[in-house]
Order: structure tokens, then C-alpha cells, then sequence
């Protein structure tokens, strides 16, 4: 079993937020903001939790976490939330990084755990439920397959991969999507 200690958590809130027409990650859900409802749900899974965004803003220092931005120029994707994810995580020494989506506030409260079970024995676990992959919920090791930050284009080596079969808890992990989803 993957120790806590072992595993930093990254709340993936670099999106463009096209659907949501203002910042997914500032966007008030019951009166508090999809970003303040991850942190609370990611910080007692990992040993540390830092927040991924495309471009840095002041307004992130309230919450006295580390802020990593894409690895890539333009908007990339979650991928590129990943990789700089895992490029933290490899440069202060964690052997795991677990990845969240901020507009997706209501994952498991055991979610790392059960994927780092899953991922005992191998490289990668990546949450599934309701016969769908949800690739951004994501635990990775990190150590010795990253490449370098000077080198982003070499190749990744993800070795043997486990999805497990659900994640799914009782709570909704359904994505908001528009202020309107149902």
C-alpha cells in the first residue's frame, strides 16, 4: 500500500471554463467556491496539496498552498496540469502525485486511498464509475518517469496501468459544467 506520506495531491484548476462563462475554480457552489470545497476534500487524503493553474494570480495566496502553473505556453489541457503536477511532485521529493478536478467538488472522500490501492503494484490508477474513465482523478508515481523540465518533450514511460473497477462512493462526482447543469 502507497503511504499518504508518500502521495502530494494537485487540484487541477488551470481550465479555460468556456461552459461556466467566469472561473470554475472561483464559481460559488452553496455559497463557496469550487476551489475552497476541493482543498477540503483533497487535504486529509494527501500529505500536501498544491493547486495547478494556467497563470498564477494573487488572489490564490489566501489559501497558503503551492501554486504550479502549465508546464506548456497556450491552454493545453489537463494534461498539462498533470505534467507540471508531476514535475512538482518529482522536485520535492514525493514518490506520488494524485490529481483532482476543481469543478468536480464532490469526489470521494477516500478517493486517493482507493486509488492508490489500486495502484499498489503499479505505475498509474485512474478513477472510474458508471462504466466511464474520469482521467483527470489520476494517481501517478512520479519518480524516475518524468522528464526533465528542460526536456518536456521527451518521452513519458507509463509502464503497467490499473483502472480500477468504480470509485463510486453515494456522492455525486457529476461535473457542474454550466452554472445550469443538472
Amino acid at each position: 500500500m502507497i503511504a499518504n506520506h508518500d502521495i502530494a495531491g494537485c487540484i487541477l484548476a488551470g481550465g479555460q471554463s468556456r461552459r461556466m462563462g467566469e472561473d470554475k475554480a472561483r464559481f460559488h457552489l452553496g455559497g463557496v467556491m469550487l476551489l475552497k470545497r476541493a482543498i477540503e476534500r483533497l487535504t486529509p487524503q494527501v500529505a500536501t496539496v498544491v493547486i495547478n493553474v494556467h497563470e498564477e494570480t494573487p488572489d490564490l495566496a489566501r489559501y497558503r498552498l503551492p501554486v504550479v502553473e502549465d508546464a506548456t505556453g497556450d491552454h493545453q489541457g489537463p494534461l498539462a496540469g498533470l505534467l507540471a503536477a508531476l514535475f512538482w511532485a518529482q522536485e520535492n521529493h514525493f514518490a506520488w502525485i494524485a490529481t483532482v478536478a476543481v469543478d468536480t467538488p464532490f469526489f470521494p472522500r477516500d478517493l486517493v486511498p482507493r486509488l492508490a490501492e489500486a495502484a499498489h503494484d503499479r505505475d498509474m490508477a485512474v478513477a472510474r464509475s458508471g462504466g466511464r474513465l474520469h482521467p483527470v482523478f489520476v494517481a501517478s508515481v512520479c519518480s524516475g518517469r518524468v522528464p526533465s523540465r528542460r526536456s518536456p518533450s521527451a518521452n513519458c514511460q507509463v509502464g503497467k496501468c490499473f483502472i480500477p473497477a468504480s470509485l463510486h462512493s453515494g456522492a455525486s462526482s457529476r461535473d457542474p459544467g454550466t452554472p445550469h447543469s443538472t
